[in-house]
């Protein structure tokens, strides 16, 4: 059997003028604590009522609903006893409710006790001592910087009562405990980050226990999560500028040792700005040392700024900020030959050399000229500028010489 204390309660119901309420309720203030399968569960309520006598009322508003439902004298989880007791000028009603078993379907129920046309007289709720329950969630992703929490609470299952509180909860990561600082709380049943950070991704198991007023334990429970943690892309960026000579290959590189979780996914595209495929004469490398593209056979149109672009995805969520790199491809086109080529002598040991510019230049204009000379007694000779004469000297007397001008 429970024990038992008392408390007095002033109302006024409506209709009926209530001069004193007196409750008897086990436990501490309003609250009936008990296990599953406690039995004889008794409640005491005493109306003391000024006027025509009336019936003292018991009903129960279960979990979940929004309405009382009466509790009669045949109702089989309950047992209501008393008599009315005749008093000069007044009527005073003994009224008594015994639970005659604390089953789960009565966690967190209300019962009340009042008189036909008010039921609030007083209300009591059972709560019945419910052990923690965990559960394992397996893999987790949060993103870097986010606000976020991991909650391991059991949902199919009753809440914890009461709460396990202070040294009852204990948090592992990686094997190792864990405790509250200012960036991460750990409580029952959920961690909270306020800023996750890169290095929280790991192993995080949660064990709980719950004790009884007397400080017996009810039951304990162990749940846990992997962290991974989302983050976004970066890399070790290579050259802004790349020359290649018309007809050749070349490499691209948009950097080395690309980051980002889950692994970045890499676009190319060209100087007009579409997408390039990974095939024909364009090959794209994208790996853990490298993001580059490789172009076979470039063409002067191939000249231009190619843009290269790292993106983290998660969902339909991009996480952190795109990694977005311009490299430009300075094709060199050669100059056309010299034309117009004649030569003079000047004395026995050398010779003038007169040409035209070419009709193209290339893609760098013309800072000088080379000529060579068969038999090459000299030369390869390059000239100090783009001038287009040059006096040859150091020939041998008496011999044929032929000269080639090249740009």
């Amino acid at each position: 059997m429970k024990n038992y204390f008392e408390a007095l309660v002033l109302a006024c119901l409506l209709g009926v003028g209530l001069s004193l309420v007196e409750v008897t309720i086990p436990d501490s203030g309003s609250t009936i604590v008990g296990d599953e399968g406690d039995e004889d569960i008794q409640l005491f309520c005493n109306l003391t009522l000024n006027g025509n006598e009336q019936a003292t009322v018991w009903s129960i508003m279960m979990e979940g609903q929004t309405t009382q439902s009466t509790i009669t004298v045949v109702d089989p989880a309950f047992n209501i006893t008393g008599e009315p007791i005749p008093g000069p000028g007044n009527f005073s009603f003994n009224a008594n409710l015994t639970i005659l078993e604390l089953t789960a379907d009565l966690n967190n129920a209300i019962i009340y006790c009042g008189v036909s046309g008010n039921l609030l007289a007083a209300n009591f709720t059972i709560r019945l001592y419910t052990p923690p329950s965990l559960v394992d969630l397996g893999v987790v992703g949060r993103a870097e910087g986010d606000v976020a929490s991991v909650d391991l609470s059991n949902s199919t299952q009753p809440e914890a009562f009461p709460l396990p509180a202070g040294e009852q909860i204990t948090w592992t990561m990686g094997g190792s405990v864990v405790t509250s600082d200012g960036r991460v709380t750990y409580g029952y049943p959920a961690v909270m980050f306020d800023a996750v950070e890169r290095n929280d991704a790991g192993d995080y198991t949660l064990t709980a226990f719950n004790t009884r007023s007397d400080g017996s334990e009810i039951g304990r429970a162990t749940g846990s999560f992997t962290l991974d943690v989302y983050f976004g892309p970066s890399i070790v960026a290579g050259d802004d500028r790349v020359p290649v000579a018309v007809g050749g290959d070349v490499t691209l590189l948009c950097g080395n040792n690309p980051e980002g979780n889950p692994d970045p996914v890499a676009e190319w595209r060209d100087n007009n700005g579409a997408v390039v495929p990974d095939n024909g004469r364009f090959s794209i490398v994208s790996d853990s040392s490298e993001v580059s593209l490789t172009i076979q056979g470039v063409t002067a149109n191939d000249a231009g700024d190619w843009q290269c672009s790292l993106t983290v995805e998660v969902g339909n969520r991009t996480i952190g900020t795109p990694v977005v790199r311009s490299i430009t491809l300075f094709v060199v086109v050669p100059a056309s030959a010299p034309t117009g080529q004649r030569e003079r002598g000047i004395d026995g040991t050398s010779v003038l050399v007169c040409w035209q510019e070419p009709v193209n230049v290339g893609t760098a204009g013309i800072a000088r000229y080379r000529i060579r000379v068969d038999p090459a007694d000299v030369g390869p000779i390059d000239t100090p500028d783009n001038s287009t004469d040059f006096n040859v000297t150091g020939l041998m007397p008496v011999t044929n010489y032929q000269f080639r001008v090249q740009a």
